[in-house]
This record gives C-alpha cells, structure tokens and sequence, in this order.
C-alpha cells in the first residue's frame, strides 16, 4: 500500500520506475479512489461556472421564476453525475486499455503480456489530467465566475487553440485545437514510456500507438461538439 501511494506522486516525476513496478505486479485500486476523489471535488467545484453558462442562456428565453426553476431541475442531474463519475471512469479506461491492449498484441506483444498491466499503467498516468483539471479550476477561480460568458471560457488552459482568433465561431475545431497543451502532451508522453516498458518497443512505435488511441478519443470530442454546437443551447450563447 505504501509504494502505491507513492507511487502516485513518482508518476509526475520518475514515471519508468512506476511502470516497471507495475509491469511485475500491476495495481490500480488506490491510484483509481484518487481519481475518482479529485474528479468529482473538481466537478463540484466547476459547478458556479456551468451554472453561470446556463443562467446566461436561458435568461435570454425564459424570466427570471423559469430560469431559476430549470437550474434547480438541472442541478439535481448534477449531483447524480457526481455519483456515477468513478463508474464512468471505469468505463472509460476500461474502453481505452482494451483498444491499446489488443493494439499491443496485434504488433506482436511479449508472452505475458496482460490487460491488468495496461489498465493499471494507464490509471496512474491519468494523474497528469487529474492535475491539468486542478490548475484548470484554480485559473478559473482566480478568473472569476463574471468571466465565464461562453462553454470554451470552462477551458482556463491554453492549447493550440491560441491560434484561434474567435474560439466560438467554430467549436469543432476549438476542441480540436485545444486538447493540444502541455499537460496532454506530457500525460501521452507519459502513456507512451509506460507501453514501452511493458512491452518492450521502441518508444517511437510506443508513441504512434498511445497518439493513435488519443486521436480516437478526440475525434469522439469533436463530433459531439459539432453536434452540440448545431443545437439551439449553443447558439443561443
């Protein structure tokens, strides 16, 4: 127990001897209630900010004893979302370990290669996203909830997405652009030092399959954004 909980904070700092750890003996219960924990304090913790993107929104449709009743009604989703985070990241993780997994077997993986040890690699590296959110809150909490007027403003850290003149004019590409920052640059680096060490490749061939899966779950990002941008919430910001 006490080399899994420091191995939550070698993953920021010596990330090849925690996968060599884990390549021997694979856990991820503890690095998984951390997670799980930070997550849902985080999403509690962006709730003033989404509630202000909401009030904003609907105020422009509906009076004031309308809007106040849809924020109630709204806020008990919420609270349910809080609930169901741990599973949902379960289910999340469980998704992109079976996708690198058999990736991994497909370009002939080492005998003994197992999908706890992927699984396992790819919870303690999620600690790099889990600290990108805590910065991500603190900007914004620094910012002030006045300066949330639109969904991109949720996004207090910068990508590519700086390129971008006007952020709202086209969200797809918003999304795109922004998943590009240092902190998912460094948690794919991560990602791919923890495939090579438990499979043995060169990180090249480590790192196509790491950004191959990353790219995957982006590109599910910007279709819903794109649908999200075409619905009327959206436009009505």
């Amino acid at each position: 127990m006490a080399v899994d909980f420091t191995n939550l904070f070698n993953i920021f700092a010596t990330p090849t001897d925690v996968f060599i750890g884990l390549k021997e003996r694979p856990r991820w219960l503890l690095a998984f209630v951390c997670v799980s924990l930070v997550t849902i304090v985080v999403a509690w913790s962006m709730f003033p900010f989404s509630n202000q993107i909401a009030y904003a929104t609907l105020s422009t449709r509906l009076d004031e004893q309308q809007v106040q009743q849809a924020l109630s009604f709204s806020r008990r989703f919420e609270y349910v979302g809080l609930i169901f985070a741990p599973i949902i990241l379960l289910v999340k993780w469980g998704f992109i370990a079976a996708v690198l997994y058999f990736l991994c077997i497909l370009l002939d993986a080492p005998a003994g290669f197992k999908y706890r040890t992927v699984f396992s690699l790819l919870v303690y590296s999620e600690m790099i996203l889990v600290f990108m959110n805590i910065v991500n809150v603190l900007v914004l909490y620094i910012k002030g909830i006045s300066s949330i007027r639109h969904v991109t403003d949720l996004q207090a850290i910068i990508g590519m997405d700086f390129l971008l003149k006007n952020r709202i004019s086209n969200l797809p590409l918003y999304t795109f652009l922004n998943s590009i920052n240092v902190f998912t640059v460094w948690y794919l680096a991560t990602l791919t030092i923890g495939i090579s060490v438990v499979t043995g490749y060169r990180k090249l061939k480590s790192s196509m399959i790491v950004v191959g899966v990353w790219l995957l779950g982006v590109a599910f990002q910007v279709v819903m954004s794109a649908i999200s941008s075409s619905s009327s919430f959206f436009k009505g910001m």
